[in-house]
């Protein structure tokens, strides 16, 4: 079984405008959907493209986007 890995894909500025989901059970990358799904394995899995910091608040800014 290969390892997680949030790939956060980046703007021109260094902003996050993405965040994918690679390994484990996956075939290929997948589009993060559900900031709150994502938010409990960043601490468990490898991030690459950004700091856990910096996915932590890009996801959850997502989530009240969500919900406003």
């Amino acid at each position: 079984m290969k390892d997680n890995l949030l790939i956060a894909e980046t703007g021109e500025s260094g902003e996050i405008v993405a965040l994918w989901r690679a390994g484990g059970d996956l075939k290929s990358p997948r589009l993060i959907r559900d900031p709150e799904e994502a938010l409990a394995l960043v601490d468990t899995v490898r991030i690459s493209g950004a700091h856990a910091t910096q996915v932590k608040e890009w996801l959850s800014a997502q989530g009240a986007l969500r919900e406003g």
